[in-house]
């Protein structure tokens, strides 16, 4: 109607952010989780951090991205 994103792409949106700042800052508590297997669970599905590689891998391949300092 006036070329708004949608919630659901805001929230794609705001997940790859987040991992990319992650991804950047190699002091923050959840920089070493972005390389581990990341599992499903059967009750809330995929973690965040897992759909936020899944949207970037739509783009690229998250294994490309260095880690900044």
């Amino acid at each position: 109607l006036l070329d708004l994103p949608t919630i659901a792409h805001r929230i794609e949106t705001w997940r790859v952010r987040s991992y990319l700042k992650i991804n950047a800052n190699k002091d923050h508590p959840l920089h070493e989780e972005l390389g581990k297997e990341k599992g499903c669970r059967l009750k809330r599905g995929r973690l965040w951090l897992s759909q936020a590689e899944g949207t970037l891998g739509n783009i690229c391949q998250p294994s490309g991205i260095e880690p900044g300092d």
